[in-house]
């Protein structure tokens, strides 16, 4: 489980409510605390939350497992962006899309794999065009076969699902 937290305000003016200390978020009056498994902070990259959080969910999805990637915060907490990226650094999406493509060419000798994917969109608002109270699903399917003989039956068919989903 993770949280993205930004806790240098942007203007002098305004007032920080909320701190972090290493896996906990904390309300600064004290009345409030929450532990994690883990804290990314604001200077932290997509890349390091990719490798950490979704690069061993994609290991296991590779190996027949099911996998989910879910981003749930607060409208404008940069969960669209972590997810899809941008054009110069990609998201969480792009990136699982490349690197399942990648690890199944290194295991092509040993397996045959068919991809399935689907990508859903839904809701916008005049506020925001990309987040704002919409949500993403992107949800791949991984079927696969041990290499053999065509005519033999031998070996089982792995099939795993592997979805992200963006929610407000």
């Amino acid at each position: 489980c993770f949280y993205s937290f930004r806790e240098e305000a942007s203007e002098k003016d305004t007032q920080v409510y909320w701190k972090t200390d290493n896996n906990t978020v904390y309300q600064v009056d004290g009345s409030k605390s929450f532990n994690f498994d883990r804290v990314f902070h604001s200077n932290e990259t997509t890349k390091n939350v990719y490798e950490e959080i979704a690069v061993p969910i994609i290991d296991s999805a590779i190996q027949g497992y099911n996998g989910t990637i879910f981003a749930y915060g607060q409208t404008a907490s940069g969960k669209t962006y972590t997810m899809m990226g941008s054009q110069e650094y990609l998201g969480v999406i792009p990136r699982a899309i490349h690197d399942i493509f990648q690890k199944i060419k290194k295991v092509n000798n040993l397996a045959t794999f068919l991809v399935h994917a689907e990508n859903r969109h839904y809701g916008i608002t005049k506020m925001n065009q990309r987040s704002s109270r919409s949500h993403t699903i992107f949800r791949m399917i991984l079927e696969s076969r041990e290499k053999g003989e065509p005519s033999s039956c031998e070996g089982s068919v792995k099939v795993s699902h592997l979805v992200s989903i963006e929610e407000p």
